[in-house]
């Protein structure tokens, strides 16, 4: 007699852990998409920035003035999914890096390295900036050389 409550209870128990198994495996293929997605959007931001930040260092290298700054405003998504996010300039060796995450998840990120060489890089524009703009100056030096600075505001 008591084998018969026993299997029932088996049973109900091998249910309820089949269900939360396969809750729980649909939860982390949700979030996987979710944040596959967000990448998604950031690679995209990634892609326009860069090839902005590209084509001023082209420009201010090829222009026939000594010194020259030269701006452009860049057209930013205020968010990405329901998240906001930092855009970065910075240096690692002779690198110029570009670095976009998300503020709240810091590891959904992109990085990529510009094209550019002996060229500083630096700033940070937040998502929602009202003007963010990246800025390119190329300075004459006193030997003839010149220093090129690219530089994110906003």
């Amino acid at each position: 007699m008591p084998a018969e409550p026993l299997s029932h209870l088996m049973h109900t128990l091998t249910i309820f852990i089949v269900f939360v198994s396969i809750l729980a495996v649909f939860q982390a293929y949700t979030l996987y998409s979710y944040t596959d997605a967000l990448k998604h959007q950031l690679a995209d931001i990634e892609g326009y920035v860069s090839s902005v930040a590209t084509d001023l260092v082209i420009l201010a290298t090829r222009s026939k003035f000594e010194d020259i700054t030269l701006t452009k405003t860049l057209n930013l998504p205020e968010s990405v999914g329901t998240y906001g996010y930092t855009v970065k300039l910075e240096n690692r060796g002779e690198d110029c890096v570009l670095v976009i995450y998300l503020d709240a998840r810091p590891s959904v990120k992109v990085e990529s390295i510009l094209p550019v060489k002996n060229v500083t890089c630096s700033g940070v524009v937040y998502s929602g900036s009202r003007n963010p703009r990246i800025c390119c100056s190329r300075v004459l030096n006193a030997d003839g050389s010149y220093n090129m600075t690219l530089r994110l505001e906003g």
